[in-house]
């Protein structure tokens, strides 16, 4: 009984010393954090949804009075948000290597601000920054640190972060898995954090670059020299989300980088109405960059005096930025309904974009963390996207003006041409004026020496053979070779195809012999247009046409009196004029005489050789009528 009892007595001895060392054995040694398990490409990785901090000015790792609390959290420790002292936040994570499959394994970080040293059970494994430099950024970079086998012990392991910042101290989010895919996930977010920003960069400061060029090219178009101004404001702003190390004092880069949203987005949205020619675009624009210089004031008054809103710290400045923009996308929308202005409808479009995207940021900012979104802030790209509207719109205004400028070259071309025409065409008619002026000296100069020398010796021949009572044979020759000189200097007449002009003078000289045969001439001549093809050649044909007609009628035909017009006459579709000559003599069958005489085939031989039409008509008893069709427009090939 005694033995019983003392055993009794040891047990519970043994059971009150296990109950007083078990709480200094959980003292001793920590929980595992909160662990979330998620899918990432395929395989499972857990997130740390708490850690254990300490808030400390040191750089040496913390023995003692950690917190925990939430994974994601953030220290806006000063006003302004920054020091001139570097703050160091440490972090702890616990985690049991049994909760992970076989293989290398990973540790994948993003929003920590600004540099991050990672630690694996007391062992320095990942840095992001030298030792010192106090200008090194991270904040929007991803980092993936590969945790070393040989440092993982088989249950607990102890993750340590220090963070460092001379700005907003923040703590981001943590992931621990399989290599494989945290790798796939850095990469994934790595391209539309750095990689996709930096492009977007890029692209603006080559914008931005081009404006400024061409506006050094057309040194009156000021919104071009404005346009390369917004585009290095927006690229002074995104180059914050990529940079690795600050230019310049991190405190002043920081604080630049914050306040020059504010004027770049009012001066973008000004510049918008100002480009579209908005009515009373000064007014909106005053109310726009206005609305700028508040919202720094804002920011201002949130850091230094604590005013935030419900979304953080800038929450009020960016739901009144979004309010600017939703103004000024409304003025768009009237104006495009006005004038429908395809510049204004893009730009509309463009602004609707920067509403959703600055909504979407406002929900990701590290002191709201409303959502997640797309795991990226969409601002860089905003900008981008702005700069390359405006761009766009400048293109588009640039190629109506060159296609009004190829307008204008053409209808210049089309003058010059018809002024080169014209002045072909002067020319042309200079040298015909040069050649008809030639022409009309050489026909003086020919019918003077016709009339002094020729004519002045038949006349001399005629008047002795007719006082010396020659032969009436010799006496009739020397007239008619008289009249034939006499018809050849009338056929070299200037009278420029005014063919009852020529009539006229063939009358004039034809008229005395008429009469001397007892032969009355009849004038029908109407006024007729001038014939232009009607030159000095063939105004001879003519003549020695109707010379012949004349002299067959004085002739062979008895006649007494002769009828002589002129009328305009249409033949099928062509226009022309007809001269015919008349006579009441005794006519003849012309059946007998048409393949035969000399005379009339040398008359239809005449007429036919001008590109006339010959026409004879007699009955006997009762006269005999020749007639010859003249076109105002001779068929080509015609002589």
């Amino acid at each position: 009984m005694k033995r019983e009892v003392r055993a009794l007595s040891r047990a519970i001895k043994a059971l009150i010393l296990l109950l007083l060392a078990w709480p200094a054995h959980a003292l001793a040694e920590p929980s595992l954090n909160g662990i979330a398990r998620e899918n990432s490409n395929g395989a499972e990785i857990l997130r740390f949804t708490d850690a254990d901090y300490i808030r400390t000015d040191s750089s040496l790792v913390p023995t003692g009075g950690w917190e925990r609390g939430p994974a994601r959290q953030g220290f806006a420790f000063e006003k302004m948000g920054a020091t001139s002292t570097t703050k160091t936040l440490w972090l702890r994570l616990r985690f049991d290597r049994r909760m992970l499959p076989a293989g290398p394994i990973a540790l994948y970080t993003e929003n920590n601000y600004e540099r991050i040293a990672v630690l694996l059970n007391g062992q320095d494994i990942f840095r992001n920054f030298t030792e010192g430099d106090d200008r090194a950024l991270g904040w929007y970079r991803p980092e993936i640190v590969r945790l070393p086998a040989p440092l993982l012990a088989e249950g607990t392991n102890t993750l340590m972060v220090k963070i460092e910042s001379n700005y907003d101290l923040v703590s981001g989010d943590y992931y621990i898995g399989p290599a494989a895919a945290l790798d796939a996930r850095h990469e994934r977010t790595h391209f539309w954090r750095i990689t996709g920003v930096q492009a977007a960069n890029l692209t603006m400061i080559v914008l931005a670059a081009a404006a400024l060029w061409f506006w050094l090219l057309r040194r009156g178009d000021t919104e071009l020299l404005l346009l390369a101004i917004l585009g290095l404001m927006w690229f002074a702003r995104d180059y914050n989300f990529t940079a690795v190390r600050a230019p310049f004092n991190i405190i002043a880069f920081k604080t630049m980088t914050y306040y020059v949203v504010y004027p770049a987005m009012s001066a973008s949205l000004a510049f918008c109405l100002v480009y579209v020619r908005l009515r009373r675009w000064k007014l909106h624009g005053a109310i726009l960059l206005t609305a700028g210089v508040l919202l720094c004031l804002i920011r201002f008054a949130t850091v230094e005096w604590g005013w935030t809103g419900a979304f953080g710290t800038d929450s009020i400045g960016n739901l009144l930025a979004v309010a600017c923009v939703a103004y000024t996308a409304f003025l768009l929308l009237m104006h495009w309904r006005r004038t429908h202005d395809a510049g204004a409808a893009l730009m509309t479009v463009c602004l609707a974009a920067i509403i959703a995207g600055t909504t979407h940021d406002i929900g990701r900012q590290w002191d709201s963390r409303l959502w997640d979104g797309l795991g990226f802030f969409l601002q860089p790209y905003i900008g981008s996207l702005f700069c390359l509207v405006l761009l766009l719109s400048f293109g588009r205004r640039a190629n109506l003006a060159f296609g009004r400028l190829e307008g204008i070259n053409a209808e210049l071309e089309s003058r010059v041409d018809d002024a080169r025409a014209a002045l072909e065409e002067r020319e042309r008619e200079v040298r015909e004026l040069e050649v008809a002026r030639a022409l009309e000296t050489e026909r003086g100069r020919i019918m003077r020496e016709m009339h002094d020398g020729i004519g002045s010796n038949l006349v001399a021949a005629l008047t002795v053979a007719e006082r010396q009572n020659h032969p009436p044979a010799s006496i009739a020759t020397l007239k008619r070779a008289l009249s034939d000189l006499k018809l050849t200097v009338d056929s070299l007449e200037p009278l420029a195809g005014d063919v009852v002009a020529l009539l006229g003078n063939f009358r004039h000289r034809a008229e005395p012999d008429l009469i001397e045969a007892g032969i009355k001439l009849h004038w029908n001549v109407d006024r007729c247009d001038r014939i232009e093809w009607l030159d000095a050649t063939n105004s001879l044909h003519l003549l020695r046409l109707f010379q012949e007609a004349l002299a067959n009628v004085m002739v062979h035909s008895g006649a007494t009196r002769i009828d002589l017009a002129c009328v305009e006459d249409i033949r099928g579709t062509a226009s022309g004029v007809t001269v015919s000559i008349k006579d009441n003599g005794s006519g003849f069958d012309v059946g007998r005489v048409t393949s035969g005489g000399q005379g009339l085939s040398g008359m239809r031989s005449r007429a036919e050789a001008i590109g006339g039409l010959f026409l004879l008509s007699s009955i006997p008893g009762e006269g005999t009528a020749i007639s010859v069709w003249l076109p105002y427009v001779r068929t080509t090939g015609v002589q």
